[in-house]
């Protein structure tokens, strides 16, 4: 019975000091995780915007250029189409690559998870013959 007491503090205890293992207490994130913080303000369907535009069809697609989304001046006229290295560019700091935009999201700093993050939106977002998103 004992035995069962300190493998269970012992799980406990890694456990608790995992984040420090990580660096800091850092969260570890990977693509899917990333794509899960842009659907909580962006849909993936044509034509339904949240706090955010739609991102159906968004590759190839000027910024700032869906009709019924309020978009801030400087993402209207900026002028970028979005490709992957200006995904990539939005991705690792929004206010950075546009600067006044209204999109209040820090960026993703790791590469990796942009990438990830990237090739997911790329099979999320591509309009099929239907006129829809995949999702």
């Amino acid at each position: 019975m004992r035995a069962n007491k300190t493998h269970g503090l012992f799980g406990k205890l890694i456990i608790l000091f995992m984040p420090l293992l990580y660096g800091c207490g850092a969260e570890i994130e990977n693509g899917e995780q990333a794509f899960q913080r842009c659907v909580s303000c962006h849909s993936m369907r044509l034509g339904i915007n949240y706090t955010g535009p739609s991102l159906a069809g968004v590759f190839g697609r000027q910024a700032g250029t869906i009709i019924d989304f309020n978009y801030s001046e400087a993402v209207r006229t900026s002028g970028v189409v979005w490709s992957v290295e200006n995904l990539d560019a939005w991705l690792t700091n929004p206010q950075l690559f546009i600067p006044g935009t209204k999109m209040e999201f820090e960026g993703i700093p790791d590469r990796t998870v942009r990438e990830e993050l990237i090739v997911i939106l790329k099979s999320k977002t591509t309009i099929s013959l239907a006129g829809d998103s995949l999702r």
